[in-house]
């Protein structure tokens, strides 16, 4: 073999045509382009992503997302914080939908604020109804049989304590007040009897005074006896009723016991019947029920009036089951009855003991007043703003006055698996997905339990936007 020489490479080169050496490095390129291009095929999946298309995190991106954005002082703040926790990798799953620009951003409609720290109280919401106080509704009826002489009152009227409803003709409301009367004088004259007999005690025998107090004593029970009678019908001798009245005085008074002056002018004691037994109202109220005319027969197993006192109603609210466990007598209560224009306000009275066995809520309630609203036309006196039976919403605050981080209620977005917001990133086109805890929710804001921390940016307009991108690309990514 013949050795090389110094100078035969130069030789050998000048021997290589140029036109070869151009397509050797022609070929070179093409190469490294080939090479190139499988990297970027490989990295993105062979796939040409579009503007708003959603990527997973690469390996590479942290660099990348660590890039500050070209604005202020304070912007630059919020894009380290949000960059920091990207770059944890808080969650194994998150997701990052990206635009094309900040111009995109901005025709997307996306805003961004910063989640603060407010005071908020916790309610816990349910539906209720109103009801009538049911230890203020009376049901009334006959407590002896008899005909309905007069009734005074009717469905929808007005009663105060101790009016007369109605009035009726019974012949045993007669025959217990002669029987009192009957019981009244025999015990007058006894007594006036052992009185002589005590004057003469001297020249009376012993046995006799004996007699005649036993005699006393006797008609003194049946007296008694007699006015319980009166008291058990609803008839109550007045305190200040003389039992030794002249006869004609006695006999008128029992004759239209329980009857008011304005009645009693109307009658006339020589042809009035004595059988006449009022029906009273126990309370102030409003008659919702009415059975009786006049000249019916009435029983004493019928029913013959409902009053229910309406300044104060009931509010019986469906509490879920989950809930109930938060609530506690006294908490304060606000109900909004359909149709009217404000809250009532109200504590919790009751908190019911057993779960509905259809609906699986536990009943609460709540006492409110119902005030008197005044008449649109000035005249007359109103009505009540509370009727039975009317649908509304309750809240009961279940906590007050506590410091906690909210977000709008726009911020917010599920998925139907999980409650999320959106977090800008720092290149300013880019907003991660963050998984979150709601709470409690009032007038635009929602409480954020985790998932957020105060002065962190969040999507507040949009995120719908960024919540639609994103099931687009997970559609995607599963039909490939």
């Amino acid at each position: 073999m013949p050795a090389f020489r110094p100078g035969q490479e130069s030789q050998a080169r000048k021997g290589v045509p140029l036109h070869s050496r151009v397509q050797q490095i022609g070929n070179l390129l093409v190469l490294a382009l080939l090479i190139g291009l499988g990297i970027w095929g490989h990295r993105n999946h062979w796939q040409i992503r579009r503007h708003g298309e959603v990527a997973k995190p690469a390996a590479g991106d942290a660099g990348r997302r660590s890039q500050a954005f070209d604005q202020s002082a304070e912007t630059a703040e919020r894009e380290q914080s949000s960059s920091d926790r990207f770059a944890a990798g808080q969650a194994a799953d998150l997701q990052i939908v990206r635009f094309q620009s900040a111009a995109a951003v901005k025709q997307a409609g996306i805003r961004v604020d910063p989640a603060h720290v407010q005071q908020l109280d916790e309610y816990v919401e349910a539906n209720g109804v109103v009801g009538y106080d049911e230890t203020r509704v009376a049901q009334l009826s006959s407590r002896v049989p008899g005909i309905a002489w007069r009734v005074e009152k009717h469905v929808g009227d007005q009663a105060h304590k101790g009016e007369i409803l109605a009035i009726l003709d019974s012949i045993e409301v007669g025959n217990a007040k002669a029987k009192f009367l009957e019981a009244a004088v025999d015990y007058d004259v006894k007594t006036q009897n052992l009185k002589h007999l005590e004057q003469i005690s001297s020249a009376v025998p012993a046995r006799t005074l004996r007699d005649a107090r036993g005699d006393v004593r006797e008609s003194r029970i049946r007296r008694f006896n007699a006015r319980q009678t009166l008291i058990n019908l609803g008839l109550p001798l007045p305190h200040d009723f003389a039992i030794d009245l002249p006869d004609e005085q006695l006999m008128q008074r029992i004759q239209f016991l329980g009857l008011p002056p304005h009645i009693v002018a109307e009658l006339e004691p020589a042809v009035a019947t004595a059988n006449l037994l009022p029906i009273v109202a126990p309370f102030d109220g409003v008659l919702i029920n009415s059975e009786i005319v006049t000249g019916e027969v009435v029983q004493t197993a019928n029913q013959q009036f409902v009053i229910a006192d309406v300044s104060h109603m009931w509010l019986k609210l469906d509490v879920k089951k989950a809930e109930a466990v938060r609530l506690e007598l006294g908490q304060r209560v606000r109900f909004l009855p359909d149709g009217a224009a404000g809250e009532l306000e109200s504590t919790v009275s009751w908190i019911g003991t057993e779960v509905d066995e259809k609906t699986r809520t536990v009943q609460v309630r709540a006492i409110a007043g119902n005030p008197i609203v005044p008449s649109p036309t000035g005249t007359g006196d109103g009505q009540r703003l509370l009727r039975a039976n009317t649908f509304g919403t309750a809240r009961i605050r279940v906590r007050e006055n506590r410091s906690t981080v909210v977000v709008p209620h726009s911020a917010i977005q599920w998925d139907g698996e999980r409650h999320m917001v959106f977090v800008p990133l720092p290149d300013g086109c880019s907003f991660a997905l963050r998984t979150v805890v709601p709470g409690a929710t009032h007038d635009k804001y929602t409480e954020i339990v985790s998932g957020i921390a105060a002065d962190e940016f969040v999507v507040s307009l949009g995120s719908y936007v960024l919540k639609s991108e994103l099931g687009r690309g997970q559609t995607a990514a599963a039909k490939q």
